[in-house]
C-alpha cells in the first residue's frame, strides 16, 4: 500500500492531537497517581507544557 501526502499529513495530524491528550490526561492525575508512575508534580507539568509537536 502507498500512502499518499495526504494519508500522512492526517496520520500527523492524528499523532499530534493524542500526544495533546496523553500529555492533558498526565496533567490531571493526582499526586499518588503521578507517584505510582514514577513523576513528579513538576514533571508533569513541564510535559504538559510542551507543544503538540515535540
Amino acid at each position: 500500500m502507498r500512502f499518499t501526502r495526504l494519508d500522512r499529513l492526517v496520520a500527523r495530524f492524528r499523532r499530534y492531537r493524542q500526544r495533546r491528550s496523553t500529555r492533558q490526561r498526565l496533567r490531571d492525575l493526582n499526586s499518588h497517581l503521578l507517584k505510582d508512575i514514577g513523576m513528579t508534580r513538576f514533571e508533569a507539568e513541564r510535559e504538559a507544557r510542551k507543544s503538540f509537536w515535540e
